[in-house]
């Protein structure tokens, strides 16, 4: 999919549900957003078969766009974006992004993309920014800039202490992809339990809701000492399963710290999350895209992944035995209010 491609409510699913559920004004805690030249290579053909390489480029003016279809009638009052952190990206045209849409739009949050090879450079990127009158709001750190699958990949390998110090001391928000199989596998959750121990100062943001390959898994994080951490939010975007959410609902600590995402323009992709043995984390879809397995396409009654998200949330708050102001309470937090208190 181009993200040129016309906006198409494929299922009604906007008109006909969403958009009288959903408050007025949205704050979207997970964007990528970059330009075409900040790449310093082009995609290999081997390349296009992984998910992740799915989009490589947009801009606010394409962003702006697309929210005024997606989510038609309701105000972005902010967002937080950070580059697409790929391999194939030059790191520091990437940043700079980034801190020009952040001199331009107060809504924009920018999040560093992080470089656990080079901290120094991290550092310098985010010193100079600061010295032309510009603060990012938080660091995104990520496996692919190692050169080896993300299930390959260990959490200290994308944030090695040195890093975490420097994050801490800055008070930044951590907007952290989980590596290797996710909050389900122990070890990774040990190492987030590890930095809100050593490192009070770091607000955890666990991207797409920690990544789960299963209900299972995300049972196992629930019955963890996370969701009682005040120091550990959830993203949502990519979750689309109704239980993960019923699960972090009823805890109403975890109420407060979970915050809407939608992953654009990877919320555009037309499908719903899917675990393949011999793929990976990847998606049934509606289209075919270049890493689709046989069987995982077709799906007409699917659209656009973000709007499978909030279908997911609406579900699992109407679920839950309130009345409707505390609905109506639960979805401004969700959707605005605990984004907004976060970046106090």
């Amino acid at each position: 999919m181009n993200i040129a491609d016309k906006y198409c409510d494929h299922i009604s699913i906007w008109e006909k549900e969403l958009k009288a559920w959903i408050p007025d004004e949205i704050f979207d805690a997970h964007v990528h957003l970059g330009r075409k030249t900040d790449m310093s290579t082009d995609f290999s053909a081997e390349r296009l078969k992984n998910a992740l390489c799915t989009f490589s480029n947009m801009t606010l003016g394409e962003i702006k766009k697309w929210y005024g279809n997606l989510y038609a009638g309701k105000k972005i009052t902010g967002l937080f974006a950070f580059p697409f952190p790929l391999q194939e990206m030059n790191f520091i045209r990437a940043n700079e992004y980034i801190f020009e849409i952040m001199q331009i739009d107060q809504g924009v949050r920018g999040f560093i993309w992080t470089n656990p090879k080079s901290i120094k450079l991290t550092i310098d990127v985010f010193t100079n920014a600061e010295r032309r009158g510009v603060r990012f709001a938080g660091a995104k750190p990520y496996y692919d800039i190692l050169g080896k699958s993300n299930f390959d990949t260990l959490m200290e390998e994308i944030l090695p202490r040195q890093l975490l110090k420097f994050i801490n001391s800055e008070k930044l928000i951590l907007m952290l992809h989980t590596t290797g199989k996710g909050i389900g596998d122990k070890k990774v959750r040990d190492y987030i339990k590890s930095i809100s121990d050593y490192f009070p100062q770091i607000k955890i943001v666990l991207a797409h809701m920690g990544r789960h390959l299963s209900v299972a898994d995300f049972e196992e994080f629930m019955k963890s000492e996370l969701p009682d951490n005040p120091s550990v939010f959830l993203e949502t975007s990519s979750s689309s399963q109704v239980e993960i959410y019923k699960m972090v609902l009823e805890n109403t600590q975890l109420r407060k710290r979970l915050l809407f995402g939608s992953d654009i323009p990877f919320g555009l992709i037309t499908g719903m999350e899917k675990w393949s043995e011999t793929s990976g984390a990847i998606f049934k879809t509606r289209d075919k895209y270049a890493w689709s397995e046989s069987g995982s396409y077709g799906y007409a009654d699917l659209t656009y992944n973000t709007y499978h998200v909030i279908k997911a949330i609406k579900d699992a708050l109407e679920s839950l035995n309130l009345n409707k102001n505390d609905i109506n309470k639960l979805k401004n937090d969700i959707f605005l209010n605990n984004a907004l208190v976060l970046t106090l």
